[in-house]
């Protein structure tokens, strides 16, 4: 983009040229104003139209920007609210309130939707985060300590029952929302050919990170949708709530039957071999991101995986000159329901 002098010179060359015959005039000297103005005008034109530039693709605009022009199109995906139930015991005949609050060990508070009463020493109440995000989530047999007051004689603690709290899924980052921009500009639009449906299922919640689909999965034609959430970079993770895909997908999708299910993970042990010379805990932990990469980019539903291509994944010729890898089984093929992931490494030496 030309700087603002440069202009204002071009702007008076130019209309010098035109009024020559004014020279050694009064007139002549205004002709620098009127550069002055011609060359503010182009300047502000030319850096408009460097920030239309910008703003106008996704994957320079800034984040108010994207969601201006986008959020119609490729609506962002809200957080959610875990949530499950709880046991509370004490003396039969006492009641938990509805409103109750719970807190957890990482500071996430829970309420008590419903108000249970004590029977046969127990009741089992329905919980819900008071926040949205992945911290309301809760395993199994995870203590609660209660923070409203009880009539006395209710424990002070409630055990998170079997299946867990869940559904806690946290508002997507400004760089995943971007992605899926990109993503939907890529693949055009979406009709319910091969791919839409995965491509709708991804942007159907937050929880969802990744999606595959399987037509003519029964007798009856079912399309078949496995979903999974997380990252091979930190942990792939189940969907709890399958059934927000499967809402959003009779929303957006054309009329058919499909049936979603989240993916299990499945981890794939290796057992590595290095020289001495390279062998190192730097060293592992570049092959433990690399073998994490390879998962991201490579992993699905059905996927038939060599210690060959692992292998091929790890060398650099640098810092990773010769290496074995090897699975239990090579070539090692994953069912439908299940997508693989880094398991244990065994470490040894060429």
């Amino acid at each position: 983009m030309a700087s603002l002098a440069t202009l204002v010179e071009e702007e008076q060359q130019r209309i010098e040229s035109a009024f020559n015959p004014l020279a050694g005039t009064p007139k002549y000297n205004l002709l620098r104003v009127l550069a002055g103005v011609a060359a503010a005008d182009r300047y502000l034109t030319q850096e408009n139209l460097a920030k239309l530039e910008e703003q106008i693709f996704p994957d320079t605009a800034t984040y108010d920007a994207l969601l201006e022009h986008w959020r119609e199109r490729v609506p962002p995906l809200e957080p959610t609210q875990a949530a499950g139930r709880v046991t509370f015991t004490g003396t039969n005949g006492l009641s938990v309130p509805a409103g109750c609050l719970l807190g957890a060990t990482n500071g996430q508070l829970f309420y008590v939707k419903d108000a249970v009463t004590i029977r046969n020493g127990q009741a089992s109440a329905d919980v819900q985060a008071e926040e949205p995000g992945a911290s309301g989530n809760l395993g199994a047999g995870s203590e609660l300590k209660v923070k409203s007051t009880l009539p006395a004689g209710i424990n002070s603690k409630a055990t998170v029952t079997t299946g867990g709290v869940a559904g806690g899924v946290s508002a997507e980052s400004d760089d995943v929302y971007r992605a899926r921009v990109i993503a939907h500009e890529r693949t055009g639009t979406r009709t319910g050919r091969s791919g839409d449906l995965s491509a709708w299922a991804v942007d159907s919640t937050a929880e969802v990170t990744s999606a595959w689909e399987f037509p003519n999965f029964d007798s009856s034609g079912t399309t078949l949708i496995i979903v999974a959430g997380g990252s091979h970079l930190t942990r792939i993770g189940t969907v709890a709530n399958t059934n927000a895909v499967k809402i959003h997908l009779g929303k957006v999708a054309p009329l058919q039957i499909v049936d979603v299910r989240s993916a299990v993970s499945q981890p794939i042990d290796l057992s590595i071999k290095l020289l001495p010379v390279e062998d190192s805990q730097a060293t592992r932990q570049l092959i433990i991101g690399r073998i994490g990469l390879f998962w991201q980019a490579n992993a699905r539903p059905k996927g038939t995986y060599t210690n060959a291509e692992l292998r091929a994944a790890i060398l650099d010729g640098t810092s990773v000159t010769q290496a074995t890898v090897s699975m239990s089984a090579s070539p090692i093929t994953i069912d439908m329901f299940h997508v693989p992931t880094g398991g244990t490494i065994t470490w040894e030496s060429l």
